[in-house]
C-alpha cells in the first residue's frame, strides 16, 4: 500500500483543492492518506467524505 501522511491543501499553504488532492492519490495509487494542513482543520470534514467515496483510507 502506499502512504502520503503529509500534504497541504489550499486551507492553509498548499496549491491544490481537498478534492484535486484526492482525485490525484486515487490515480497514484495512494491507499492511505493524510491532509496536514496548519492551524486549520476546517477542510477535513470534506476530505474524510471524499476519501471513503474514492476508496483511500484517511487518517484525520
Amino acid at each position: 500500500m502506499i502512504i502520503d501522511l503529509h500534504v497541504h491543501s489550499r486551507c492553509s499553504d498548499g496549491v491544490f483543492t481537498v478534492e484535486e488532492i484526492i482525485r490525484e492519490a486515487k490515480a497514484r495509487g495512494i491507499g492511505l492518506l493524510s491532509i496536514t494542513d496548519h492551524d486549520s482543520i476546517s477542510c477535513q470534514g470534506e476530505a474524510v467524505a471524499l476519501a471513503k467515496k474514492s476508496g483511500i483510507h484517511y487518517v484525520t
